[in-house]
């Protein structure tokens, strides 16, 4: 559903062809209805949950965490996997138990550039192999040695519009999705794609609202996602009670929810905005720019290894509503700077189909090389 996901997928599906077989182990729901249709056929469902800094809860959390370690532990105990590879600190947490009882080969894969140190320093001692997806990433955490391995997230390649499959009927009945998917509406339209969370930076986009309202008044914003762990979140909540008290903004922001079609949601959009506090890698950036829509986003992570800054998109500094603003405004109202930008937009996301390969090779490396080793030292049959 999400980058992480994505990227995983991906893998896998190349991986299958190299002899790899795979069990997906995941909460079910949309995660385990995204991969059966994309890379696996073989699931199991345990109870995990997204973990949350809070102390009021830590209890329940670690009990929850122990409940998911001990089934997870139940099946990978019967199949006796060569290696557990952990896509984000929330999977790693729920299956360090037969990580550790089983000895099975952990592979960590780090989604997140803002994990405590003392987490990360714990996980790194329990992970046999750490990827991570940009250099941004590589540098933060070098410090934990050779079991970094700099592994670029895979893009799918681009599907062409007359192959793309519709919206859900149901979603079309939304009136925010008809505005988005209405091409002669005379409205220039500004998506934020992504996980409805404060990381995405969805309040940084409606700080900047009133600048661009001020130049382009037909400007509309289309909050693309949903936080699927927690719906009607808090940090979602406060959004809509903000734009209530400002009825000058509330008819310019449209929610649409959760949408599984991405492609066709890119190509009716005019311009992408990445307002991320922290992004790792910034996949969305791709995305739009192999859809033909143009790029503005914050100068952070691994957006800065994708996007270059007035050549295939425009870069901001992070937490600036005013540069974001400014940045918008300065494309909505340069037509021969929106052509270039997205001529070379395609070229870079043609480029990253080329990486996409090279990635799933790298991963294939690690995984033999995690075998050969668990055979030499004797710890499996």
């Amino acid at each position: 559903m999400f980058g992480a996901e994505k990227s995983m997928a991906y893998l896998i599906g190349h991986l299958a062809t190299a002899g790899f077989r795979f069990l997906l182990l995941s909460p079910g729901g949309e995660t385990e209805r995204f991969f059966r249709e994309n890379a696996v056929s073989d699931a199991y469902e345990i109870p995990m949950l997204r973990l949350e800094r809070c102390p009021m809860v830590l209890l329940g959390r670690m009990l929850h965490l122990l409940r998911s370690n001990i089934q997870a532990l139940h099946r990978l105990r019967l199949i006796r996997p060569d290696v557990l590879h952990a896509n984000g600190l929330q999977s790693l947490l729920q299956v360090f138990l037969p990580a550790l009882l089983l000895r099975i080969p952990l592979v960590w894969h780090i989604r997140d550039l803002s994990h405590p140190r003392w987490i990360v320093r714990l996980c790194g001692m329990l992970a046999r192999k750490i990827l991570v997806p940009s250099k941004a990433a590589a540098e933060k955490y070098g410090w934990l040695g050779d079991k970094v391995c700099l592994v670029a997230n895979p893009i799918f390649p681009a599907v062409p519009a007359q192959h793309r499959s519709t919206l859900d009927s149901a979603a079309v009945d939304n009136e925010a999705i008809r505005t988005l998917l209405d091409r002669n509406s005379g409205i220039f339209k500004i998506g934020l794609v992504g996980q409805i969370i404060p990381r995405k930076g969805h309040d940084l986009l409606l700080d900047a609202l009133p600048g661009i309202l001020d130049q382009v008044p037909q400007a509309r914003v289309f909050f693309i996602g949903a936080d699927l762990f927690k719906p009607d979140s808090r940090f979602e909540v406060s959004l809509q009670e903000r734009l209530q008290a400002s009825p000058g903004l509330r008819e310019r922001v449209h929610f649409t929810g959760y949408l599984r079609n991405v492609e066709e949601v890119y190509g009716a959009l005019d311009l992408l905005a990445i307002p991320s506090r922290e992004e790792t890698f910034g996949r969305v950036a791709i995305e739009a720019m192999a859809a033909g829509c143009l790029v503005v986003a914050a100068r952070t992570g691994g957006l800065t290894e994708i996007i270059q800054s007035g050549r295939n998109g425009l870069l901001f500094d992070p937490e600036n509503p005013s540069a974001l603003a400014e940045s918008i405004v300065e494309l909505a109202l340069n037509a021969g700077l929106r052509g270039d930008l997205i001529g070379k937009g395609y070229e870079t996301a043609a480029q990253w189909v080329v990486v996409s390969g090279e990635s799933a090779h790298r991963v294939e490396e690690v995984y033999r090389d995690l075998c050969r080793n668990q055979q030499q030292i004797g710890e499996k049959p």
